[in-house]
């Protein structure tokens, strides 16, 4: 089965401290709001992280460089706004998803203006049907809570370890090395820092594929692997799945057929 997609491109990003955020009122989704309020936008880099931008524009010197990396305690309070415009268009016989292959970490997701999801991991996709959307222009807008803050919104057990800088990570689905690790300072970083696509898959497809070993020798191995149908098809009537893998020089090919004479 074969897919196609539309990247979207030409990200901006503001960053606005979070007392300002709270004293002004800022809203989460309103571009405007922020930019008649003295705000200024710097070109994103998509995928990339807010950091990589500042010093980019100068902003903030090279965390690189000598202690530098210290400043970007400094960065922990920042709300990070970036928005863009895409176009979209329908293709016929396909299914549409808006995806962020990544967004670091917590966010609200506007499409439009309007609410599209509220999300809090940056270990995996993120994936909405907009087969709904009309034909043309639309506003896409996100909003990433500075994590240190957000995390503050949890409670850490009391039989719950951590080393004594990085509590803030136990409750955030994020990369823990940024709160401190034995490879690097504590530099908490965010941003949407996988491609965004619109992704077109086929109204028949297979979705939630998942292989594991069941069994393993000095010679051998077999394996199980489970996967969902997905179809618009009235009846699921010899359907047929080729399954190839290889391993140095072993290689198989085996053709399942999942509803009729196998």
């Amino acid at each position: 089965m074969s897919e196609s997609c539309i990247n979207i491109e030409n990200w901006n990003l503001i960053t606005v401290a979070n007392e300002e955020v709270k004293n002004k009122n800022l809203s989460s989704c309103n571009v405007e709001q922020l930019l008649n309020a003295g705000y200024s936008p710097i070109q994103a880099s998509v995928p990339g992280n807010f950091e990589l931008d500042l010093m980019r524009e100068r902003q903030i010197p090279d965390l690189y460089y000598g202690s530098n990396i210290l400043i970007s305690r400094k960065l922990e309070n920042l709300h990070l706004y970036y928005y863009t415009e895409f176009s979209y268009k329908s293709q016929k016989d396909k299914d549409a998803f808006l995806t962020f292959h990544g967004i670091d970490t917590a966010a609200e997701i506007f499409l439009d203006g309007q609410l599209l999801s509220f999300v809090e991991n940056m270990h995996h996709a993120h994936k909405f049907n907009v087969n709904d959307l009309s034909e043309g222009k639309h506003s896409l807008f996100v909003h990433i809570l500075p994590s240190a803050i957000y995390a503050r919104n949890f409670e850490v057990p009391a039989m719950c370890f951590a080393l004594p800088y990085n509590h803030d990570s136990i409750n955030l689905r994020k990369a823990p090395y940024m709160f401190g690790w034995d490879i690097m300072p504590r530099l908490i970083s965010g941003g949407i820092h996988k491609k965004v696509e619109i992704v077109y898959l086929p109204k028949t497809r297979i979705e939630n594929a998942f292989t594991y070993t069941h069994k393993i020798s000095n010679n051998e191995a077999s394996l199980y692997t489970t996967f969902d149908v997905k179809t618009e098809a009235d009846l699921m009537l010899d359907f047929t799945v080729l399954v190839t893998g290889r391993c140095k020089d072993s290689s198989f090919s085996k053709k399942i057929t999942l509803f009729g004479k196998h």
